[in-house]
C-alpha cells in the first residue's frame, strides 16, 4: 500500500495523505464498474450490500489506514441509539451525538494539528457519515408522525420497517458516495440495491457517468492551469495587497474560481463513480453534487446555494431547515459552519450567509420588479445582480479557503469590507417585502426542478 502512495507523493507533490485518498478514490472507479454487472443469482453468493459495504471498507482502509476506527465508533455510537431509544425521538438524539463525536474530532485536529491544513483525511468522510445515519434516523423518526404532517422530502424517505444490524452497517459503508459524496438517503439506497435487473442497457448510465467524469478533469486542469500565479495565498501576499484595487479584483476572482475547481473536480468525479455503480440509472437527480455552468453564472445567493454541494444542501434542508421553527436560514447555516469545523474561516463564511439570504429575499421583492418592463432592463439587472453575487461570493469565500483569522482579515480589509458595508447599506435602505409575498430562501435543488 505504501509503494503505490510514496510514488503518487514524490510524483505529484502532494502530501501523503492526500495522495492515499485520491488512490483510494480512482480505486473506486474499476470496483463500481464490476459492481454494475453484479447480480448475485445463487442463495450462496454475497449479496449486493454486502459486497458495497466490503468494497467501501477497503477504499476506507486504502485512504485512511488506522484512523478508520473514527469511521467504525461513529457507525456504532449511532447503531447503539438505534437499538435503544424511542423512534419518534431517534432522529433529533442521532443528529446531536453524531454531530458532537464530528466535533469532537475536529476539535481534536484544531487543538493538536493546529494549522496542519490536509485537503483530506477522514473528517471528510466521518461529514458524510454524519449525513448517512443523522438522515437516516430522521428517517425513521417520520415513520411515527402523520403523513399529512410531514413535508414531501420527509415523506419520500420516511421509513417504516426495522432495520438489522446488517443493513445498518452496509448502509454506512457503501462504498457509493462514502469518500467524497453525494450523500445516499437510505430509500435510495435499498432501491440500487434491490435493482438486480441482469438485462439493464448500460449505454445511457456509462454516457453520463463519462461526460461528468470529462467534466470534473476539465475543472482539474483549470485548476492547474490557474496555478501557481493564482493560488488563494497569493491574496494576502504583500505586492497583491499594496496593488490595485482593480487588481486585488482580479487576483481575488481568479484564485477563487481555481478553489472551485478543486471541488469540481473532487465532486464530479465522485459523482461519475456513483454513476458507473449504477445509481441513478433511474433518477440521476439523487448523485447531484455541483453544477459548475450554473454557479458560476448565478445571478443570487440563492442559485449559489441551490447548486453548490447539492447534496449538503439537500441534507441540511431535511435534517435542519425543515425542522426548526424559526430562523431557519440562521440555523440552517450555522450548522453549516460547525459541521465543516471550528477553524474560524467557517464562521466567518457561513454565518453572514444568512444575513444574505435575508437581504437578497427583499432585493429578488422589491427591487426586481423594477427592471421587468423591458428587456434592456432584465439585462441590466442579470449584469448587475451577477456582478454582486460573484463579489460577494469571492468576497466570503477567504473564510472558507484562508481559514485563519489573520489571512482572512488581511484581505478583507484590503478591501475595505466593502461588499459588507454595501449589504448592510442596502439593507437598511430596502424596505422590507410584504409577509405574504415572502418565499424561503433555502430550498433544494429539487424543488426548483419542478
Amino acid at each position: 500500500m505504501d509503494l503505490p502512495i510514496s510514488w503518487l507523493t514524490s510524483w505529484t507533490g502532494i502530501d501523503a495523505s492526500t495522495s492515499a485518498g485520491l488512490l483510494s478514490h480512482f480505486a473506486s472507479f474499476p470496483f463500481a464498474i464490476l459492481f454494475y454487472n453484479y447480480h448475485p443469482t445463487v442463495p450462496s453468493a454475497p449479496s449486493r450490500e454486502s459486497v458495497s459495504a466490503a468494497i467501501g471498507v477497503i477504499l476506507i482502509i486504502l485512504a485512511y489506514g488506522w484512523d478508520t476506527i473514527h469511521l467504525f465508533l461513529h457507525w456504532l455510537i449511532a447503531y447503539v441509539f438505534l437499538i435503544t431509544f424511542p423512534k419518534h425521538k431517534l432522529g433529533k438524539y442521532t443528529f446531536m451525538v453524531t454531530m458532537c463525536h464530528l466535533l469532537l474530532n475536529h476539535a481534536y485536529n484544531i487543538i493538536f494539528h493546529y494549522g496542519e491544513i490536509v485537503p483530506i483525511d477522514y473528517t471528510g468522510t466521518l461529514m458524510l457519515c454524519t449525513m448517512r445515519l443523522s438522515s437516516l434516523a430522521f428517517s425513521i423518526q417520520d415513520s411515527t408522525k402523520p403523513k399529512e404532517k410531514l413535508t414531501e422530502l420527509q415523506l419520500k424517505y420516511r421509513i417504516e420497517q426495522e432495520l438489522s444490524l446488517h443493513q445498518h452497517f452496509t448502509y454506512t459503508f457503501s462504498f457509493v458516495g462514502l469518500l467524497f459524496g453525494p450523500q445516499i438517503f437510505y430509500n435510495d439506497y435499498r432501491s440500487f440495491m434491490r435493482d438486480s435487473s441482469s438485462k439493464k442497457s448500460s449505454t445511457n448510465i456509462y454516457y453520463q457517468a463519462i461526460r461528468t467524469f470529462f467534466g470534473g478533469c476539465v475543472a482539474a486542469l483549470l485548476y492547474l492551469l490557474c496555478l501557481p500565479q493564482f493560488d488563494v495565498k497569493r491574496n494576502y501576499a504583500e505586492d497583491v495587497l499594496a496593488s490595485g484595487f482593480l487588481y486585488k479584483h482580479l487576483v481575488l476572482y481568479v484564485s477563487m474560481f481555481a478553489a472551485k475547481c478543486k471541488y469540481y473536480f473532487i465532486w464530479l468525479t465522485a459523482q461519475s463513480s456513483c454513476l458507473f455503480a449504477g445509481l441513478g440509472e433511474h433518477d440521476i437527480s439523487i448523485t447531484a453534487t455541483v453544477n459548475p455552468v450554473q454557479i458560476e453564472l448565478c445571478t443570487s445567493l440563492k442559485q449559489f446555494v441551490d447548486n453548490w454541494n447539492i447534496f449538503a444542501g439537500k441534507w441540511l434542508r431535511f435534517a435542519v431547515y425543515e425542522r426548526v421553527s424559526r430562523q431557519k436560514a440562521l440555523y440552517t447555516f450555522a450548522v453549516s459552519a460547525i459541521w465543516h469545523g471550528f477553524y474560524p474561516g467557517y464562521a466567518i463564511m457561513f454565518v453572514p450567509l444568512a444575513f444574505y439570504s435575508v437581504l437578497g429575499r427583499k432585493l429578488h421583492k422589491v427591487v426586481r420588479p423594477r427592471f421587468q418592463a423591458s428587456q434592456l432592463l432584465r439585462v441590466i439587472y442579470a449584469i448587475i445582480t451577477w456582478t454582486g453575487t460573484a463579489i460577494l461570493i469571492m468576497f466570503n469565500g477567504t473564510g472558507f479557503q484562508l481559514l485563519f483569522f489573520d489571512k482572512i482579515s488581511q484581505v478583507q480589509l484590503g478591501f475595505y469590507c466593502y461588499p459588507h458595508l454595501v449589504a448592510l447599506l442596502l439593507f437598511l435602505v430596502v424596505p422590507s417585502p410584504s409577509r405574504s409575498s415572502s418565499q424561503t430562501t433555502f430550498q433544494s435543488h429539487e424543488t426548483d426542478q419542478k
